[in-house]
């Protein structure tokens, strides 16, 4: 049973299909996976340098063994779920992070262009309420998103679409069986 693995994005790539379409295709690297421990059906692999965790049902979690390889098998899965860190924009402003409009360029308007306006009420509530939309760091977050298999082979995956996050960062991949074609 294919429980899911790990791939690293390297490239997006435009394909074009027989009717002239272009397609946007994400180029995903599979590497050698090997199972390290097993407890309360979170399996630990090893990838490189790194540790990580999956959560698996009781089936798998019974089926498999400590020290063994994971394969790659995308042949019977159609539609995956991917999950990464998405990319980091760093200390933005309200107009970038929430797409607010700015106020006028001229007609006695200065030094207020790019301001995000009034961000309380009067005496009465005398403060600021909780989960106000403010400047503050954007990106940097956990993303999952569904894509299709376009293509796949024993240690590369070709998926359509953009998956979240940036060139050579790790992609949890899991298949996504609510999906029927």
């Amino acid at each position: 049973m294919f429980f899911g693995t790990i791939g690293i994005k390297q490239s997006m790539l435009n394909i074009i299909s027989e009717t002239g379409i272009f397609l946007p295709i994400t180029k995903l690297v599979l590497p050698k996976i090997t199972i390290l421990n097993k407890v309360n059906n979170i399996i630990y692999i090893s990838l490189l340098y790194k540790t990580l965790s999956f959560s698996v049902s009781k089936k798998v979690f019974d089926r498999i063994k400590i020290g063994s390889k994971l394969e790659n098998n995308f042949l019977k899965i159609k539609k995956v779920k991917t999950t990464s860190l998405s990319k980091g924009k760093g200390f933005t402003g309200v107009i970038k992070r929430y797409n607010f409009k700015s106020n006028r360029q001229s007609h006695g308007n200065s030094k207020a262009h790019n301001k995000p306006g009034s961000i309380g009420m009067c005496q009465d509530p005398g403060r600021v309420f909780k989960g106000k939309k403010m400047s503050g760091r954007m990106g940097f977050k956990k993303v999952s998103k569904y894509n299709k298999v376009f293509l796949s082979s024993n240690n590369l995956l070709y998926l359509y679409g953009s998956i979240p996050g940036k060139y050579n960062s790790y992609v949890k991949i899991t298949p996504y069986e609510r999906y029927k074609s």
